[in-house]
């Protein structure tokens, strides 16, 4: 017989797992070093919770390290929506309660990348060739102009050559040091 006042409680606490996560509505792989690039605004990031009592009042709660103060309660919804996520290293973290408000006792857990700026290897060599060819033709044009000045007047030019070609060198380097360090390819030329 069954006893209305007394109602076992479901003390089993559910599983959670990250499923699926999508940008502008294109599915990621959701592995563990995953970079998402610039031209991404809209994020969808989809979880399940496993209760075999009640699934259907399984209630979530998540939370995006660097976006969201606090846990944002879910209830029963099962993917939560991002726009605009400033870049740098994130952490999603889902959790889930079962029909009893028992909490899972590990957040389901995925970390990922937003970049600033996405240079491909190509692009990368690309640029670091120009530089490479723009510091030979300065090399180059500081020893014909070395060469073809044999008076004081080939000192004082060879000087200021010589200082412009440092200060070019010193600007092709930072461009090329700030292209690792992962600022915009419009920063680059405006310095």
């Amino acid at each position: 017989m069954v006893d209305p006042t007394y109602m076992p409680v479901n003390r089993v606490s559910p599983l959670v797992s990250i499923e699926q996560v999508s940008a502008d509505d294109a599915p990621l792989s959701a592995q563990a070093s995953l970079e998402i690039g610039p031209e991404h605004t809209r994020f969808a990031f989809q979880y399940a919770g496993l209760s075999f009592v009640a699934p259907q009042k399984v209630r979530f709660r998540y939370k995006l390290d660097g976006v969201d103060r606090d846990w944002v309660d879910a209830g029963t919804r099962r993917t939560a929506y991002y726009t605009n996520i400033p870049p740098g290293r994130h952490i999603f973290r889902v959790m889930a309660a079962n029909n009893d408000s028992v909490w899972s006792e590990q957040a389901a857990v995925l970390s990922f990348r937003c970049v600033l700026v996405s240079i491909k290897p190509i692009g990368l060599f690309i640029v670091v060739i120009g530089c490479c060819v723009a510091c030979l033709c300065d090399l180059l044009l500081a020893c014909f102009a070395m060469l073809s000045h044999a008076s004081m007047q080939y000192s004082r030019s060879a000087i200021v050559l010589r200082g412009r070609f440092m200060t070019h060198w010193l600007r092709v380097c930072r461009r090329v040091c700030a292209v690792g360090s992962g600022c915009t390819v419009a920063e680059l030329f405006r310095r």
